[in-house]
């Protein structure tokens, strides 16, 4: 409890607002979507339909559906330490769900409930073989320990990663070749 505490004012501390951000990809993105407070319902209304009991508080998943809108996401791969993925393919009318690792190229890695270095460093660079210049990787919990921090700082110095982002509750990643490499940290 007293490491988050200390890392929660630490990334106050850090972090900026949309103003200080210098990129427009990330301004808009924070503007736009992060700091979006509604959803559309339909799109709630599905993942409520799909949803398995999950430990994630109603922030979070906010967050996560007004990224998976903004970004106009359709292939999702969750990864967790209890099952191993879940690929959704999220559309207007509907979804489905398979629970074996997909060979296509993902849209977005959703990295849950990983709570060791070495895990999250061996799931994150499972998601590299399946990546494009679009893909995103969420990282649930990236100040949970000291670990989690370490393996955050990892992800961040990946060659492939040009784009990470900061939220305290998540780490976004991203891989946009025509992005110059940046880390922000940000309050939404």
């Amino acid at each position: 409890m007293f490491f988050q505490l200390k890392s929660y004012l630490s990334f106050l501390i850090k972090s900026s607002t949309q103003h200080g951000v210098h990129s427009p990809f990330v301004y808009n993105l924070t503007t736009r979507c992060l700091r979006k407070k509604l959803l559309k319902n339909t799109l709630k209304e599905q993942h409520n339909n799909n949803q398995k009991k999950r430990s994630l508080s109603s922030k979070k998943e906010t967050l996560l559906l007004n990224i998976i809108s903004y970004f106009r996401i359709k292939k999702v791969l969750e990864i967790t330490n209890y099952s191993k993925s879940e690929y959704i393919i999220v559309s207007e009318n509907s979804s489905k769900t398979s629970t074996s690792i997909t060979k296509e190229l993902v849209d977005f890695f959703f990295l849950n409930q990983i709570s060791s270095k070495e895990n999250l460093n061996n799931e994150f660079n499972a998601c590299l073989k399946n990546i494009h210049n679009n893909s995103i990787v969420i990282v649930n919990n990236i100040h949970l320990n000291h670990e989690m921090e370490k393996a955050w700082k990892s992800i961040k110095e990946n060659s492939k990663v040009t784009v990470t982002i900061d939220i305290y509750h998540f780490g976004l990643v991203f891989f946009r070749k025509e992005q110059e490499k940046e880390d922000f940290i940000i309050r939404v």
